[in-house]
């Protein structure tokens, strides 16, 4: 069993979901040896490795090779679906990844937020798959915790619903939350404990949230219950706690001094074009995009998590052709007067399952984009206007 140096309790999060979208193109067959060798590349500081897994490894911490775990599994869901699911521990959380990647080596998952003794499982639960994961870990060096997560496996996506405590251990005292029922609309759960305690006997309810996507508390008796028990309790502490970006960054001798001194702005501003989007989309530069396309290229990709959408841009390079990219007819035409007449084609919206894509090029006099958009078709036709509002709002920087 591994050791764990670091006594943690609210470990702060950073997950990120991915890419919503059916793979294609899959010249190079993604294998576990492939994926282990360019996780090890990675890890050990090869960026053009890293960058191909989405950014896995956080570069701004000082490198680390010493894992405890690296274990790969490639598992098919829904008959035809085949993912690879990745999980790296250390004894040190900050480290911790938990990724999916489909067949292109595209990112569906990328988790950040996980500490102790991790394991992992495949569920099918009433026609729904899902992976889960549980973490045994310290807190205030004498509670034993476990917490559970549920990643419901789309056709095109790969989501966190589900994240709670589910046992509490201090000394002979135990303290147990179980899940008796999940459906599409909810999950239940049962409470109790070995000791006479205010947990007996009790029920939870988690009711699904269509605008968050995931199982949301109602009453949440058991997490109020242990973390109540556990801010109160006196220990002399002899172990590290984490218990924001702060103090997380600390057991790797970061401080605050040298966030403040050296900080820098990770992301570089996409070159070449504006998009008007809200603060809900999250940006990444430089990402390997490869959806719907004959061959990939670095762009920019905006996530927005709530819509279950992406947008990707790559700029077309004056020596090439948008037919290099990709061999879907560009049917639809017109010019956006309020672009300078900026010309605009696009395919028909492709529909596939419950998502959709469509590709649209953005052409001026000596600039050419090509924009792929991919997400729910339900919030597509719940929110046409915004995403026209967005596709429209697309301009060449002078």
């Amino acid at each position: 069993m591994n050791k764990f140096l670091l006594s943690t309790f609210l470990l702060f999060s950073l997950f990120i979901t991915g890419c919503f979208k059916k793979p294609e193109n899959n010249n190079l067959p993604l294998s576990k040896k492939i994926l282990e060798n360019t996780v090890l590349r990675a890890i050990k500081g090869v960026k053009a490795a890293n960058d191909s897994l989405s950014n896995l490894i956080d570069y701004s911490l000082p490198l680390n090779s010493d894992y405890n775990q690296l274990s790969i599994d490639s598992t098919l869901f829904n008959k035809n679906r085949v993912l690879f699911t990745l999980l790296i521990t250390y004894n040190n959380p900050l480290y911790n990844r938990f990724a999916v990647y489909n067949t292109n080596l595209e990112a569906e998952l990328i988790d950040k937020s996980l500490n102790g003794y991790i394991y992992k499982e495949k569920l099918y639960i009433n026609g729904n798959n899902f992976l889960k994961l549980s973490e045994d870990f310290l807190s205030k060096d004498i509670f034993n915790l476990t917490r559970i997560s549920l990643y419901k496996v789309d056709s095109n996506s790969v989501n966190l619903v589900f994240r709670t405590f589910s046992k509490l251990k201090e000394k002979r005292k135990i303290y147990t939350q179980d899940i008796t029922e999940i459906t599409n609309d909810r999950i239940k759960t049962k409470l109790n404990s070995s000791v006479r305690s205010s947990l007996r006997n009790k029920s939870d309810v988690f009711p699904f949230s269509s605008l968050t996507k995931r199982y949301e508390p109602s009453n949440n008796l058991f997490y109020n219950y242990i973390f109540n028990k556990i801010s109160r309790a006196r220990v002399k502490l002899k172990l590290p706690i984490i218990i924001d970006k702060k103090s997380a960054l600390a057991t790797v001798g970061i401080t605050s001094e040298h966030i403040t001194t050296n900080k820098k702005i990770e992301t570089k501003s996409p070159v070449g074009f504006t998009i008007n989007l809200s603060e809900t989309w999250n940006r990444f530069d430089d990402f390997m995009i490869r959806s719907h396309l004959i061959k990939g290229k670095k762009g920019t990709r905006f996530l927005n998590s709530v819509l279950g959408a992406t947008i990707s841009i790559i700029k077309i390079d004056n020596s090439e052709e948008i037919s290099d990219y990709t061999k879907y007819p560009f049917v639809n035409e017109t010019n956006n007067t309020l672009a300078n007449g900026l010309k605009i084609k696009s395919t028909d919206r492709m529909i596939y399952g419950k998502s959709f894509f469509q590709l649209f090029e953005y052409i001026s006099n000596d600039q050419n984009f090509l924009l792929i958009i991919n997400g729910s078709k339900y919030t597509f036709d719940k929110y046409e206007k915004l995403y026209n509002d967005i596709l429209y709002s697309f301009k060449f920087n002078k």
